[in-house]
């Protein structure tokens, strides 16, 4: 009897510790299983070597479970350097939210390795945003000796952080940037060489033409 009754609350022990478990799993994976969305705009656009360009990156959640809103948010940008350059990166109107002060905590631009970095925090006490708004606006140059060929410019290691301290799931919509470099194929002055012997030539026969 005694054999039973202690394998009984042994059961019962570890059903509920199976039981608990899965309430904290659930409810760590519901404060973040809602997607966050970071999307370029454009995202495709035409460029020639020497282009400047700008791109919206455009951030959209709907905030976790409970209602739960965003505190901080990270763009991460990656680009191929040996196409594009970064030359500024300009933070906009997202988590701008009511009069919760909003500090801008990084912002770097790394040319060398092709990343750019910036992030936006509300203060900490302040409640959280969600919607869909600009979050910052790249700009962009096409390097004068980039061939034709197509680059991108991802969003996909940017980040959020709800005000319960959990992190969201990222999805990015990249920005393809197609180059075109026929227009430089010419050389340099051999448009203008070609005219003026053009109208050398013109004038040479006219004057063949008098002779006669």
């Amino acid at each position: 009897m005694k054999d039973r009754t202690t394998a009984v609350v042994v059961g019962t022990v570890a059903v509920v510790a199976v039981s608990l478990l899965g309430v904290g799993l659930v409810g760590t994976a519901a404060a973040g299983d809602t997607v966050t969305f970071f999307t370029g705009d454009p995202q495709e656009v035409d460029a020639e070597p020497g282009d400047e360009l700008e791109v919206d990156v455009h951030l959209r959640t709907q905030g976790a479970h409970g209602g739960v809103g965003v505190r901080s948010a990270t763009l991460q940008a990656d680009y191929d350097p040996d196409y594009l350059e970064v030359t500024d990166v300009e933070g906009a109107g997202w988590l701008e939210d009511g009069e919760a002060t909003v500090e801008t905590v990084t912002e770097t631009i790394d040319d060398e390795n092709g990343e750019v970095v910036f992030e936006k925090q509300r203060e900490r006490n302040a409640s959280g945003v969600v919607g869909e708004d600009v979050f910052a606006t790249l700009t962009l140059e096409v390097r004068e000796d980039a061939p034709s060929d197509n680059t991108t410019v991802g969003y996909r290691e940017s980040g959020v952080t709800f005000t319960n301290e959990h992190p969201s799931p990222i999805r990015d919509h990249e920005t393809t940037v197609t180059i075109d470099d026929s227009a430089s194929d010419t050389v340099p002055g051999f448009t203008a060489l070609a005219g003026g012997l053009t109208v050398l030539a013109a004038a040479a026969f006219v004057a063949r033409r008098r002779l006669r």
